[in-house]
């Protein structure tokens, strides 16, 4: 199998694995408390993590990372469109 870039060949890897473990594909839209809760052995204490995250809806084009920056969060996606 080829792949057009190293990012794409990843991404097809990690839907592969997700699949096999039944926790469906990346691409399937699931919330994140649905997603959590099928790595959680407490899923009472999704709600607690739920309140940490913040939902942030981007355009095409919108920079999330930039080469050399600092790090100050931690970035989850559910669905590139």
């Amino acid at each position: 199998m080829v792949f057009a870039d190293l990012d794409y060949a990843l991404g097809w890897c990690e839907d592969k694995i997700l699949s096999a473990a039944g926790r469906g594909a990346v691409g399937e839209m699931r919330t994140f408390t649905e997603y959590f809760a099928a790595f959680f052995t407490r899923p009472d204490l999704i709600p607690r993590l739920m309140n940490y995250l913040e939902r942030l809806e981007v355009k095409a084009g919108f920079v999330l990372f930039e080469q050399g920056a600092p790090s100050t969060t931690a970035i989850l996606w559910n669905r590139a469109r």
